[in-house]
């Protein structure tokens, strides 16, 4: 591990200077400006899954080729009534696998956007006097921000 990547044993000064800050945190400015320039602070998501892909997922469902392979043999002996139960049991196991993943992957999305974690930074603190600390969202921490933290609290 290269001395670099571990923030935690260099000297403070020498971290403000990496990350041009200080005690005194960032202007509310400069954190829109490195916002900005860096992005907001989240993990990139996976691409969502669109609704053909969750039925595609369903048909290539191992059960769903054995019912089809018996669908087709009943059909080549002619057994008209069998091919379509057999036809209307895939679409209905295609179709309940269909909204189950689709009403879990609904919920999950609806999770992940109530969980909007937030965070204590010291902006807009002048030379003298009082320091301004500000509820941020976790997604808008710059690097640079100075992130005040209680036992128990997350690390953002």
């Amino acid at each position: 591990m290269s001395r670099e990547n571990i923030w935690h044993a260099l000297p403070l000064e020498e971290v403000f200077k990496k990350l041009e800050t200080n005690a005194r945190g960032l202007t509310v400015a400069e954190a829109e400006k490195r916002l900005s320039k860096y992005g907001p602070n989240e993990l990139e998501e996976e691409k969502r899954i669109t609704k053909l892909a969750l039925l595609v997922h369903q048909l290539k469902n191992p059960l769903v080729g054995v019912l089809f392979a018996a669908a087709l043999i009943s059909f080549l002996v002619g057994k008209l009534i069998d091919t379509i139960v057999v036809a209307v049991v895939i679409a209905f196991n295609t179709s309940i696998g269909f909204f189950q993943e689709y009403k879990a992957e609904a919920a999950l999305q609806a999770l992940k956007s109530m969980a909007a974690p937030e965070a204590e930074v010291i902006r807009d603190c002048p030379e003298k006097g009082t320091c301004i600390e500000m509820r941020v969202k976790a997604r808008e921490i710059v690097p640079g921000d100075i992130i005040l933290l209680d036992a128990g609290d997350k690390v953002p």
